[in-house]
């Protein structure tokens, strides 16, 4: 069964002095595994404006450094990361679930 996929939309400036971009955090069953950014007028290239960006990729979406990769739609994102990620189960390690909650676990201290 292929693993859901899941978008969220992200603001990120490209420098400390400039405007922010677009991002989108992707997730494979609720695992983050790629930052993609669409790409804009700050890019020269007039044909990449609207595109979409590899930013990073984690896990099966990890790629070797120097690896530019472009997808021209968000649908090509989501089949690039379902043919990577479909492998991947919906459960979650109890360890990683706890990741949610920064605060340390006072309950157990008396």
């Amino acid at each position: 069964m292929a693993p859901k996929i899941s978008l969220q939309t992200v603001l990120v400036p490209a420098t400390p002095t400039s405007t922010v971009e677009r991002g989108l955090l992707v997730f494979a069953e609720d695992v983050l595994v790629a930052v993609v950014m669409q790409l804009d007028a700050s890019v020269t290239d007039l044909d990449l404006h609207g595109r979409w960006y590899l930013e990073t990729g984690y896990g099966p979406c990890a790629q070797p450094p120097g690896t530019d990769l472009i997808f021209s739609t968000l649908g090509d994102v989501q089949r690039w990361v379902l043919e990577r990620c479909a492998d991947m189960q919906a459960d979650v390690p109890p360890s990683a679930a706890m990741v949610n909650d920064p605060r340390p676990d006072t309950a157990r201290r008396h």
